[in-house]
């Protein structure tokens, strides 16, 4: 069983006020069609969640960092909707990816010859950030669809199993949004 929590919205940044305390500042993540302030431990802690895998790391990362509330903080987090679990084993995937889009940054880069099953996704300077398979590629790149479970289904061919390709998925959410090459939203 594998269990991650990933970080739900898009990172605004912090903002300060004009002529403000340069001390005092909020951030903001946008989630679907919402603005959300947190404060910055939290807005960090949302953050290190593109860069950890589950719930025991983000939470020792956080201490590494000096922040002690950790474990509340990411309780409420979960409870905003800006954070999320998956678990792969969990019989509610389908659902849960039913409730999630993925949205695509960066830019295909397609596969090569020497490695065809290889296919890369990269930023403005045509370097690969992101390794992935095919199915993955293809649900990164149907995007436009409104769930990430909408995009499993339509990929799934004939005898292959649909929970299957939704679990791949899943195992490289970390990828993608690790090298920001995408991140996750609310379905509408």
């Amino acid at each position: 069983m594998t269990t991650y929590l990933f970080p739900v919205g898009f990172p605004l940044g912090l903002t300060y006020e004009p002529g403000g305390d340069v001390t005092t500042a909020n951030a903001a993540v946008r989630i679907g069609d919402d603005f959300r302030d947190m404060s910055p431990g939290e807005y960090r802690i949302w953050l290190t969640a593109f860069t950890v895998q589950n719930r025991a790391q983000l939470e020792a990362s956080s201490a590494e960092q000096g922040i002690t509330d950790a474990p509340v903080v990411i309780d409420a987090l979960l409870g905003l909707g800006l954070l999320t679990t998956l678990d792969t084993e969990a019989p509610d995937l389908p659902t849960r990816l039913a409730a999630l889009r993925l949205v695509s940054l960066g830019i295909g880069l397609g596969n090569n010859a020497e490695q065809p099953g290889d296919w890369y996704i990269g930023g403005q300077d045509l370097q690969p950030r992101a390794r992935v398979n095919f199915d993955v590629y293809t649900v990164w790149a149907l995007s436009h669809r409104r769930t990430i479970q909408a995009a499993c289904a339509e990929i799934t061919e004939d005898g292959d199993d649909p929970l299957a390709v939704a679990r791949n998925i899943v195992d490289n959410l970390p990828v993608l949004l690790g090298a920001f090459c995408a991140y996750l939203e609310p379905a509408a």
